[in-house]
């Protein structure tokens, strides 16, 4: 009984030390910084004075020169389990139509507007918040917390490769992408990218009967890439998987793929193809079939030849790795842990634990974790999942409180005394 009252003292004490209001003010000093991928050093930076300034042991990764991530501790008395709250500082591409300045976080009822906090400056203000409860809480902890706010994320998870490759090994994560404060997320697809370059021949356009156009071969390669079936047969976990997206294309002239020369045919055309899939897919069937396709699509384009790079180069900014298949066990310990959480935070259980459509469609540093032989979930504050077909990006507060006191308690119980 005594045991039982000391731990329900525990979470009470966590609970009250999870402050809203600090939480809001991180996540809007989060937004107004422009970390794009490759940009994010300026989070780095600020992460480590707040963190640091509230107690924290704090390190600045190197990541590539001039490239930080900031990573933090919170230090368990030893024996026990450490756990790592995971989020990454990388921002998507700004979209054009916003309504609200993206720069410059506003409040409007239950939601806070801004660049870059559904994905994810939200979840990483939210876990901060839940670290933050623990550190003032003055519970007794038995292992380390690691706070890892991590780069390039979206170029498929540069940053946390670098923090496995380091030698960090938790005994589990949390990765608080916006899959919902009630999902609790065990599965997701792969994601593979490869850069399609199409290598013609450049004249001006007065005498073009000569030439070897690469912008219209790369025209009539989209559309045989968006007719393409991928062999391998669909994964029945996750309806809709696999599927290919071309999602960037740029064509001009020379190496560097320079625009200025319109009056000239283009000699370079890439595109950059995107495939969300499952475990029936190989890196090797996926090229044979951008091979396959591509080949029939330059049918019409004697002597144009090709050439495909998987993942894109560095400077086209896309994936610097793959993403693997993420498939976790639900008899993982920490998915109960998150999920009892969740119930005595709420009051209900979770609305989805394992497969949700259609976030589980998207992929992130979970696959690389749980290769590494580190168990992990996704849960983070997103509201419906259908926020990202609004162009003015936000986050919902309630959610990023309810995810905050959450990863809270999971963190006292996968690290505490009990």
């Amino acid at each position: 009984m005594d045991s039982l009252a000391n731990w329900t003292s525990a979470q009470g004490s966590v609970l009250r030390q999870v402050d809203r209001q600090e939480m809001i003010d991180l996540a809007i000093a989060l937004a107004r910084l422009r970390t794009f991928t490759t940009e994010e050093t300026s989070a780095a930076l600020f992460l480590e004075d707040y963190l640091g300034s509230r107690g924290f042991e704090t390190e600045l990764q190197e990541v590539e020169a001039g490239r930080f991530q900031c990573i933090a501790y919170l230090r368990g008395k030893g024996g026990g389990r450490s756990l790592m709250l995971n989020g990454h500082t990388d921002i998507d591409p700004l979209t054009s139509g916003w309504s609200r300045d993206p720069w410059q976080p506003c409040i409007e009822g239950d939601r806070l507007y801004g660049h870059g906090l559904f994905n994810m400056k939200g979840g990483v203000a939210a876990m901060i918040a839940g670290a933050l409860a623990l550190r003032r809480s003055g519970v007794h902890l038995r292992g380390d917390i690691i706070v890892a706010a991590v780069v390039g994320e979206l170029q498929a998870g540069v940053g946390t490769v670098h923090l496995i490759q380091s030698g960090t090994r938790p005994d589990a994560a949390i990765v608080t992408e916006p899959y919902g404060a009630r999902n609790v997320i065990t599965v997701h697809s792969g994601r593979w990218q490869a850069a399609i370059t199409t290598l013609g021949r450049a004249v001006h356009h007065a005498v073009r009967e000569q030439s070897l156009d690469a912008i219209a071969s790369m025209a009539d390669i989209v559309r045989e890439l968006n007719r393409l079936h991928l062999t391998g047969g669909e994964w029945s976990k996750v309806p809709g998987i696999p599927r290919l997206n071309v999602g960037t294309i740029i064509g001009g002239h020379g190496p560097d793929l320079d625009t200025a020369g319109a009056y000239y045919v283009s000699d370079r055309c890439t595109a950059i193809v995107d495939i969300r899939h499952g475990p029936g897919q190989t890196e090797e069937s996926m090229t044979a079939d951008l091979r396959r396709a591509i080949d029939h699509a330059l049918l019409s384009h004697p002597g144009l030849s090709y050439v495909i790079e998987a993942p894109p180069p560095s400077h086209l900014r896309n994936s610097r790795y793959q993403f693997p298949v993420f498939d976790l066990p639900l008899v993982e310990p920490i998915v109960s842990v998150i999920t009892h959480s969740l119930l005595a935070v709420t009051g209900a259980p979770a609305d989805v634990v394992g497969v949700h459509i259609p976030g589980s469609r998207a992929s992130d540093d979970t696959g690389h974790l749980w290769r590494a032989g580190i168990p992990c979930v996704l849960y983070g504050p997103a509201g419906n999942m259908d926020a990202t077909l609004e162009i003015d990006g936000f986050v919902p507060i309630s959610e990023m409180e309810i995810c905050a006191k959450t990863i809270a308690l999971s963190a006292l119980q996968w690290c505490g005394d009990s």
